[in-house]
């Protein structure tokens, strides 16, 4: 099926590990929400004709996706993050449900253990078990004042976790903080002056 979109913001597109051939794209713009989403769209011929999944909206809706990861282990397992929360499909996109309320803007798995989730927009949670329950982070780390913050982690050090944190007021940046523990605790390595 292929669309007529006069304007169409996409914010993610992330390939399948193994074939290239299928590709998905996070519709509206989940960084300034000047478009809105009509949902996930996917192709399986790189990129010459999309669909919808199951995951469909109404640009009416408002909504905007910010991220879209695919499981490496398992490609069938995909995860949203944007507007109107967090979304998993365990069967390559035909169904959808929502594991998580908020607002999110970031997202990435643990180097290695696509189990373990970090998930951001103005908090910052992690979820151990695939999604179906979600810890707030909060050692170590500001949760007032917080515009925004994006992820950041590193094959060489699985359980590092850099989170950049937008400050609400004021200056745009309120720092840089650095996790070795999955998150549990963190350290401000860098900060706005």
């Amino acid at each position: 099926n292929k669309y007529v979109i006069t304007s169409l913001g996409i914010t993610s597109t992330p390939f399948h590990p193994s074939n290239s051939n299928i590709v998905y794209a996070a519709s509206g713009d989940g960084d300034g929400s000047n478009t809105y989403s009509l949902g996930v769209l996917k192709s399986t011929d790189g990129g010459s004709n999309w669909k919808t999944t199951g995951l469909s909206w109404n640009v009416t809706q408002n909504r905007t996706i910010s991220k879209i990861l695919i499981n490496p282990n398992n490609p069938n397992i995909l995860y949203t993050a944007g507007s109107n929360g967090i979304y998993k499909s365990t069967d390559a996109g035909d169904t959808w449900n929502q594991v998580n309320n908020g607002t999110f803007k970031d997202m990435e798995f643990k180097p290695g253990t696509p189990n373990t989730i970090y998930a951001s927009g103005s908090e910052l949670w992690r979820s151990t078990d695939a999604g179906a329950n979600w810890t707030k982070l909060t050692n170590g780390i500001p949760t007032s004042g917080v515009s925004r913050i994006a992820l950041a982690v590193s094959v060489n050090n699985a359980n590092a976790l850099y989170a950049l944190v937008g400050n609400s007021s004021g200056s745009n940046l309120k720092g840089v903080y650095l996790s070795t523990n999955n998150g549990d605790s963190f350290t401000e390595i860098a900060d706005n002056s």
